[in-house]
Order: C-alpha cells, then sequence, then structure tokens
C-alpha cells in the first residue's frame, strides 16, 4: 500500500489527524498554500486535492473492480476532478488504457465465443458431410446394381435378338422351301393334266 506523505512525513492514514475535512474536501488551514504539493498514492498533487484523490482510490483502486460500470464512475471522478482544476490526465490515461484492455478482453471474448460456434459447426457440417457420402455411397451402390442389371438385360436383348434373327433365317428358309414345294407339286399338276 503507497503511503500519504503530508509535510515530509509518511503515514498509512488518507487524511492524518492534522487534516480535518470540511464539506468541501479541503484540509482545514490549506486555503492559503495553493502551490504546496502532497502525495496520494505515489502522485504529487495539491494539498486541497488530496482527499478527492485519495476519496478516489480508496473508493476503485481498493476493491480492484475495475468493470465498465467502475470505468464509468471513475471517470465521471476524474472529469469532476478536472473542473476543479486537478491535473489528473495521469488517471485518465490509466482509465484510457484500461478501456483499451476491457475492449481487447470484449474483442478476444467474442473471438472465442466465434471460435466456439465456428468448430460446433464445423462438427456439424462433418456429420452432415459424412451422412451425405453415406447416401451418395449407397447411392452409387444402388447404381452399380442397375448397371448391372441393364448390362445383364442387355446381354439378354442381345440373346433374344440373335435367336429372333436366327428364327426370320429359319422362317424364310422354310418360306423357300414351302415355295419349292408347291411350285413342284404346280410342275407336277401341270405335266399330270398334259399327259391326261
Amino acid at each position: 500500500m503507497r503511503k500519504l506523505i503530508l509535510n515530509g512525513e509518511a503515514t498509512d492514514d488518507p487524511t492524518p489527524p492534522t487534516m480535518t475535512m470540511q464539506h468541501n474536501l479541503t484540509p482545514k488551514g490549506v486555503h492559503g498554500n495553493k502551490g504546496v504539493r502532497v502525495d496520494v498514492h505515489g502522485y504529487k498533487v495539491k494539498v486541497s486535492s488530496g482527499p478527492i484523490l485519495t476519496a478516489i482510490f480508496a473508493k476503485r483502486l481498493k476493491t480492484g473492480d475495475v468493470g465498465s460500470t467502475s470505468i464509468k464512475d471513475m471517470r465521471a471522478l476524474v472529469s469532476a476532478a478536472a473542473k476543479v482544476k486537478l491535473d489528473v490526465t495521469w488517471l485518465q490515461q490509466y482509465l484510457d488504457e484500461i478501456s483499451e484492455e476491457g475492449d481487447m478482453e470484449k474483442k478476444l471474448s467474442d473471438l472465442m465465443e466465434l471460435s466456439k460456434t465456428t468448430m460446433l459447426v464445423s462438427i456439424a457440417a462433418k456429420k452432415d458431410m459424412v451422412e451425405r457420402n453415406r447416401k451418395v455411397f449407397t447411392a452409387e451402390e444402388r447404381l452399380k446394381k442397375a448397371e448391372k442389371r441393364l448390362q445383364e438385360a442387355r446381354s439378354r436383348a442381345g440373346e433374344v435378338e440373335r435367336s429372333v434373327k436366327v428364327l426370320e433365317t429359319v422362317g424364310e428358309k422354310i418360306q423357300q422351301d414351302i415355295k419349292e414345294v408347291e411350285d413342284q407339286a404346280q410342275y407336277r399338276l401341270s405335266r399330270l393334266n398334259e399327259l391326261l
């Protein structure tokens, strides 16, 4: 813990016994000492600003709570301190750094959430891909079986076609034989008629 140094003496008590707080938080008897500076948590400030700055540290930094609400509250206190001509630029810079860290934490949190969501979507997509591949494989198997049956049917159709051609050829031969037999029968009949 940093010590408050007042008039060259270090103390843990932010309000040493020589200082009594008035309603405006200005130590009693220092209105005329405008150039006197005190050390508050390692920062040199005017004596009149010491209690305000001590209150800021006590209220916020002691708890370690630096959430977005406390940052806003501290910014309001810093703004109020600046209005009463306190040099709090160092504290403003500190709050800006904390805000940037908070923004980075928010970005990191958002990126982690996005990463988690992306991973879940990726897992779901992989499951979907496996299911689709299974369906494609099943369809390919059915297609192979259908192609095999088609090939067998074409083969049987080819056999039937060859059988039909053979039968047509046999039929033509039979027709020729019938015509020959008829022609011979006609010839014999006409010869027989000539003889009679």
